[in-house]
C-alpha cells in the first residue's frame, strides 16, 4: 500500500543523497575542516541535513553505532509542524516523517557498494585529499563521551536544545542542499 511506496521512496532517495548532493557535503567537510561555523538544514532537517550530519561524524571516525543513535534522535526532537496530509494513515505517516534506521542504512550500503569504503568516498566523489581529510580530523567539532552522547563544541550552534552535530541550518544554498533556507 502507500506505506509500502512511502518506505521504498524514501529508501532510494537516501541511496542517493550521498551522491546527488556530493557537491554540498564536499563543501561542509572543507568549511568544516577550515574551522568555519557551520548551520545546516533541509526543508524537514531529517533526511538530507541528517545524511549530511551522519556522513560527517563517520568522517570524523565516530563509530556506526553512535552515527545512527544520533540520526534516530530525530525522532525524539523533530516536530513534524503539521506536515501530514488529511487522510494520510499512520503507517504512511511513519514512514515519510520518521528518522529509519533503513533509510540511512541505505545510505550507506550505496556507498559502499559503490566506493568500497568511507574513505575512498570521500576521496572519489567528494574529491577530499588526504590534506582536506587530515584537516577536518584535525579540527574536531564533536567529543564523543562515554555515555555516547554527542557535546557540541564552539563550531555548531544549539537550536532548541537538540544535540546535533550538523543537524542545523545553511546560510542561504551555498551547501547545494535544494530548498535550504535563511536562518532566523
Amino acid at each position: 500500500g502507500a506505506a509500502q511506496l512511502a518506505r521504498g521512496y524514501m529508501t532510494e532517495n537516501y541511496q542517493n543523497y550521498p551522491f546527488c548532493y556530493a557537491k554540498g557535503f564536499a563543501t561542509l567537510r572543507r568549511r568544516l575542516g577550515a574551522g568555519d561555523r557551520m548551520i545546516v538544514h533541509c526543508t524537514a532537517g531529517k533526511d538530507r541535513a541528517g545524511t549530511a550530519a551522519a556522513l560527517t561524524l563517520t568522517a570524523l571516525g565516530v563509530p556506526r553505532e553512535t552515527v545512527f543513535e544520533d540520526y534516530l534522535l530525530t525522532n525524539q526532537y523533530w516536530d513534524r509542524a503539521g506536515r501530514e496530509r488529511p487522510g494520510m494513515d499512520t503507517e504512511t505517516v511513519a514512514s515519510i516523517f520518521s528518522a529509519r534506521e533503513e533509510y540511512l542504512h541505505a545510505a550507506f550500503t550505496a556507498i559502499e557498494s559503490r566506493c568500497g569504503t568511507m574513505e575512498s568516498y570521500l576521496q572519489q566523489i567528494l574529491g577530499l585529499d588526504d590534506a582536506a581529510i587530515g584537516a577536518l580530523r584535525a579540527h574536531p567539532q564533536v567529543a564523543i563521551g562515554a555515555d555516547a552522547e554527542i557535546a557540541l563544541a564552539p563550531t555548531f550552534h544549539v537550536i532548541e536544545g537538540v544535540k546535533r552535530a550538523v543537524r542545523l541550518r545553511t546560510h542561504g544554498d551555498s551547501l547545494g542542499l535544494r530548498y535550504c533556507g535563511h536562518y532566523a
